[in-house]
């Protein structure tokens, strides 16, 4: 009988990451032979972790190729003059070299996460074009003309709802494609490609008949000419052609055909009526701070500003976007419930070194800022060991602390047949991995892999796949993804590191009271551990939620909001 041949776990992890780079939808399998993969032992060979390193890393950088090969491959423009505006009109970011050509319509120079300081007779246009771009009439655009009144120097602009941002102007400004915050961009034209027909007609506001004839000026041919060629009058000729001139901003056939050929030259996606506005309408607009470092602290604030403070460590995969049931319970929840992105998650600057300690401290700056003295905490999965430390670090001033779904520790033997436990161990036990690994999936990342993902993650607890099943349930998850990996993976990539390499905070040693929401059909922590990880613990209450498991219902959160506000 011939021998079976044994599979050496180094090359299977290194064919498995190649395959992952070239097909993002191999992404289990990669996971799956680092979780095969021996741990670390303290006489292996260094050389040989060096080696599967630099292949890690070489995957990782080929996975970013690919992305950027596959996003290069339409017949966008890659050059923009534009700025990335919040949804109340601050200025988060620029490309190109916007502000020289806008420098005549401003009274100061622009100023990063401060509204642009257009001159006063030309914001309320500007807002009316953002209002446009929003609204359900529109297709994610709207046209923008200021004038200098004093010398009559003119800027063509168009602004456009982040749902319909180009692959070329996401990239420029180191957006990912999916991002569901709303953000508008405020583009000065000067980029060369198509953009459907219908979309620039309604960006600016012509009707069919107006923009059949603006077609036929654009053409060259005469007012009359045009009149005989559509079989209308040429007194209906001449009305349409005034309104199309007041509408755009010109005075002159030669204008018009130069503006319709200017913005015809644009590569833009286009939204179904008001599609991109309701998606994005959920989660309140990110606000920021800037720490004392320098670096920028993005958060987002539910509930009621009066209520009683409660600052929310986030899980995993999210940032300051709360789960849609958290949402809707913080509606009435009558606390003030503010969530901020951790350092390298969302809007949030990362930060060197990353520790559970200086989360805290940056936690406690933003608290200062807001002129919330005393707490009350939340920590969410992974963020339950923020919130500890935070609570840990300055105990007088923390009142309660809840905890939903805490990872705390990792369980080996007894959870061996749970493979979410096993896969997530593998990884933390080959930290030197991490960073590839993550780069490789923000860069494949997509709606498709994230679904796929989303339902391995779900795959092992009845109500999450439940849950996970409905469109809008799955929709909101999504959504929270994105929102976190926006703009980096440096957050994930450092709190892996850190789980994996550092001791978790004791909750035996807080003295505020605890309680704990965990749900029974958990697939990654047992419900009996945490039971057991707080039962000796005498200021500490544990919620056992049956027919729960990750996605924790409205109901869950109301609970727990309710707790906090007593």
């Amino acid at each position: 009988m011939t021998p079976v041949e044994k599979i050496d776990p180094a090359l299977e992890l290194v064919d498995a990451l190649y395959a992952f780079a070239e097909r993002p939808e191999g992404w289990l399998s990669a996971l799956e032979a680092i979780e095969r993969l021996p741990p670390p032992s303290d006489d292996g060979s260094q050389a040989a972790a060096q080696r599967l390193a630099a292949h890690a890393e070489r995957a990782a950088a080929l996975a970013e190729q690919l992305n950027q090969a596959r996003q290069s491959a339409s017949s966008e423009p890659e050059r923009w003059d534009a700025l990335l505006l919040s949804a109340e009109g601050q200025l988060r970011a620029t490309t190109g070299a916007p502000e020289a050509a806008l420098a005549p319509f401003l009274s100061a120079p622009l100023s990063q996460f401060k509204r642009p300081a257009f001159h006063l007779d030309l914001r309320a246009g500007l807002q009316a074009a953002i209002e446009a771009a929003r609204s359900e009439r529109h297709s994610g655009l709207a046209h923008w003309m200021p004038v200098q009144e004093q010398t009559g120097e003119r800027c063509f602009a168009i602004v456009i709802q982040r749902a319909a941002f180009p692959r070329s102007l996401a990239r420029a400004f180191g957006l990912s494609e999916m991002g569901p915050e709303p953000l508008y961009a405020l583009a000065v034209l000067n980029t060369n490609s198509d953009v459907r027909d219908d979309a620039l007609r309604e960006s600016f506001g012509l009707t069919r008949a107006e923009w059949r004839i603006a077609q036929e000026l654009k053409g060259g041919v005469s007012v009359v000419d045009a009149a005989a060629r559509l079989s209308i009058s040429v007194n209906t000729a001449r009305t349409q052609v005034k309104a199309i001139f007041a509408k755009l901003g010109v005075e002159r056939q030669s204008e018009l055909v130069s503006r319709l050929n200017l913005t015809g030259r644009l590569g833009l996606a286009t939204v179904p009526a008001g599609e991109g506005a309701r998606a994005q309408s959920e989660a309140p607009p990110r606000r920021f701070i800037t720490l004392d470092d320098g670096r920028k602290l993005a958060y987002r604030e539910y509930g009621s500003v009066q209520g009683k403070p409660v600052l929310v460590f986030h899980q995993w995969f999210a940032a300051s976007m709360l789960p849609a049931p958290a949402m809707e319970a913080a509606k009435s929840s009558l606390l003030r419930i503010v969530v901020f992105d951790r350092p390298g998650f969302g809007q949030s600057s990362p930060v060197t070194p990353y520790s559970f300690d200086g989360v805290a401290r940056d936690a406690f700056t933003l608290a200062d800022r807001l002129r919330m003295s005393r707490l009350r905490l939340i920590g969410m999965a992974p963020g339950a060991a923020f919130a500890m430390a935070a609570a840990a670090q300055q105990p007088t001033r923390i009142e309660k602390l809840a905890l939903a779904a805490p990872r705390l520790r990792t369980v080996s033997g007894a959870q061996s047949n749970r493979k979410l436990q096993d896969q997530l161990t593998g990884l933390l036990r080959q930290p030197w991995i991490i960073r590839s690994f993550v780069a490789m999936m923000r860069s494949n990342m997509g709606e498709r892999v994230a679904t796929s993902m989303l339902r391995h993650a779900s795959s092992t607890s009845p109500s999450d796949r439940r849950e996970a099943a409905k469109p809008a349930t799955a929709k909101a998850i999504l959504a929270q993804g994105f929102d976190a990996l926006e703009t980096t993976a440096e957050g994930f990539i450092a709190e892996l590191t850190l789980f994996a390499k550092s001791a978790f905070p004791a909750p035996g040693s807080l003295k505020c009271p605890i309680a704990v929401w965990q749900g029974a059909e958990d697939a990654v922590t047992p419900a009996k551990s945490v039971s057991d990880m707080f039962a000796n613990i005498s200021n500490a209450e544990v919620h056992i939620v049956p027919d729960e498991g990750v996605i924790f219902s409205a109901n869950t959160y109301r609970a727990m909001f309710e707790w906090l506000r007593r």
